[in-house]
């Protein structure tokens, strides 16, 4: 099975420097991304897509569905991580304090601060999406996620048991997910999963 991870364009929410809701939408220049992902598909054999439920997924995909004529299949699964809901619209910087205090706990399954996934309750439902994927195994498919969610992905594939939350915090902190950016994953002969490229960007080549 071969997988094409990929994050949705650039939102309006993104260029506000706020916390996205569910509804926030692609902003001009991430319509623009969309259909540059598009065409780097133009030419690929994809037998499915799979995409968010969330309004920035759904319109990046939208573009891949009239592309490659097909369309999603919408999972709830493949959505961003779920932040608490008071924080939804709130500046960035403005929230760094309460952001900080959930981290502190962050090691503790039991713990929320409101209604968000802790660290644990996101890395189950990251893992209930790989279990769906490996029943296809000859399968090639395209999903349309999140960055976080996408970072979760490869902590999984390369990490497997010894994930742990500090493990993931460093890794997001240190490893970049662009708008539209490619993350392709194949599983191998011993049903393990291997990352063959990370963040592949280069459609977006002369965009500006």
């Amino acid at each position: 099975m071969k997988v094409y991870f990929v994050r949705h364009g650039e939102t309006v929410c993104d260029q506000q420097r706020v916390h996205k809701s569910d509804e926030c939408g692609l902003s001009p220049e991430g319509f623009t991304q969309a259909q540059a992902l598009a065409r780097r598909f133009k030419e690929t054999k994809i037998d499915q897509i799979i995409c968010s439920d969330m309004l920035r997924a759904l319109q990046t995909t939208a573009a891949l569905e009239k592309r490659l004529h097909q369309t999603a299949m919408i999972n709830p699964l493949v959505r961003e991580r779920k932040i608490p809901s008071e924080l939804v619209g709130k500046s960035m910087h403005d929230s760094k304090l309460k952001k900080r205090h959930i981290h502190n706990h962050h090691t503790d399954a039991l713990w929320h601060h409101s209604d968000e996934e802790n660290f644990f309750d996101f890395q189950k439902r990251v893992h209930a999406f790989l279990d769906e994927l490996i029943h296809r195994p000859d399968a090639t498919v395209l999903v349309v996620s999140h960055g976080n969610f996408i970072k979760m992905v490869m902590c999984s594939m390369i990490f497997r048991k010894k994930l742990s939350p500090e493990i993931f915090y460093a890794f997001s902190h240190h490893v970049k997910v662009s708008y539209t950016g490619i993350t392709i994953c194949e599983t191998q002969d011993d049903g393990s999963w291997a990352l063959r490229r990370i963040n592949d960007c280069t459609h977006l080549n002369g965009l500006g």
